[in-house]
Order: structure tokens, then C-alpha cells, then sequence
């Protein structure tokens, strides 16, 4: 009876003294973590063999914030850029109407007559604008490059002096016209000038 106790503290004392040598680490019931590690540095914690310092960059257990003195321990600078501003339209121009021109990239609000002189339009109020003195005239409404509501008149592109122009036109025989003022009435003249391209 004596010697069958002796066998079975024996064998608990090696079962024991096997789990030492073999350095394993028993996890408490309940909390086990079924996940198996990655590799090495998964348990040990990087280069931190002595487990002294987890804020070095080994696995942080504790709950830790690791992330806010990153840039500090690595000696990277990180910069923190404003978000991007959007331009915003000039309130001065935003209500006229922009004419594209067909054959480049070319765009603008400025169209021109005969004597260069411009005149703009407000789509949304169907205006024109004489931009010398900033009279309006009712009746003018947009549709691409047409203009008035029987589309008699239309902005056609041009080039002069190495610069790329829109200008006020007839329809039909796309000539530049005349436009202006006179006795606080709009005025508009045929001429027989087409648009340049020097």
C-alpha cells in the first residue's frame, strides 16, 4: 500500500518537473486562446525577449495606447495635412453664362462684337449685360451657344492676335454684329465681318 503511494507522488513530481524543463505555460481555465501564433515574435513580443517594455513595438496586452507615440519612437515625422479646399465660384461672375467653345478647351463669359466690346448674359434672368456700364436688357435667353428665344443669334469662336475670342454673331450668315446703346435702348447691326482667325 505504502509503495503504491510512493509510485504515484513519483509520477507527479516528474509529470511536474517535465512541464518546467519544457518551459510551456499552463493558461488559466477559461481564458485559453485558441488562436495559435503567427510566428515567434507573436509571443515574444518582437525583440523584447525580457518583456520589459511592450511599448517598443511588442504585442501590448495591457490595453495601452501605442499609436499616439509612434512617430516619436521611430523618428519618422508625420504630417498632418488640412483637408482640401474647394474653389470657390466668383460671386461677381458666377451668375453669367459660360460659353464653351467647340474645337478646344476654351471657355469664357466674355463675348465680344465688331468694336471688341463685351456683353455677358444672365441665363437664369434671360438678360444681356453691356459690361461697359452694367445696363441689362430683358429678352435674352441661352441655349449652348445660342441666344434669344429664336435662337437669331449665336456665339461663334475665333482667334485674334494669338488669342482665342468668342463673339457675338448672326446665325444665318454668321457675321459679327454691332452692338450698342443708344437713347438707354440695346442696338444690334449687321455687319459683314466674320469671325477672325489670325
Amino acid at each position: 500500500m505504502q509503495s503504491r503511494f510512493a509510485n504515484a507522488t513519483l509520477f507527479l513530481v516528474v509529470t511536474a518537473s517535465t512541464f518546467a524543463v519544457g518551459g510551456c505555460t499552463q493558461l488559466p481555465p477559461g481564458g485559453a486562446d485558441t488562436t495559435a501564433p503567427d510566428s515567434v515574435d507573436d509571443i515574444t513580443g518582437g525583440d523584447d525577449s525580457a518583456g520589459a517594455d511592450d511599448s517598443a513595438g511588442g504585442d501590448d496586452t495591457t490595453g495601452a495606447d501605442d499609436s499616439a507615440g509612434t512617430a516619436e519612437d521611430t523618428g519618422d515625422d508625420v504630417d498632418i495635412l488640412p483637408p482640401a479646399e474647394e474653389d470657390e465660384p466668383d460671386p461677381s461672375t458666377a451668375r453669367f453664362a459660360v460659353f464653351q467653345d467647340p474645337d478646344s478647351d476654351f471657355s469664357t463669359i466674355d463675348v465680344r462684337d465688331i468694336d471688341e466690346e463685351f456683353v455677358r448674359f444672365d441665363p437664369s434672368a434671360a438678360r444681356l449685360i453691356w459690361v461697359e456700364d452694367g445696363s441689362e436688357f430683358a429678352g435674352w435667353s441661352v441655349s449652348g451657344n445660342f441666344l434669344g428665344s429664336g435662337q437669331d443669334f449665336q456665339v461663334r469662336f475665333g482667334t485674334k492676335a494669338g488669342e482665342r475670342r468668342a463673339y457675338f454673331t448672326e446665325t444665318g450668315p454668321a457675321t459679327i454684329c454691332d452692338i450698342y446703346i443708344e437713347f438707354d435702348r440695346l442696338r444690334i447691326r449687321a455687319t459683314n465681318f466674320t469671325v477672325p482667325n489670325e
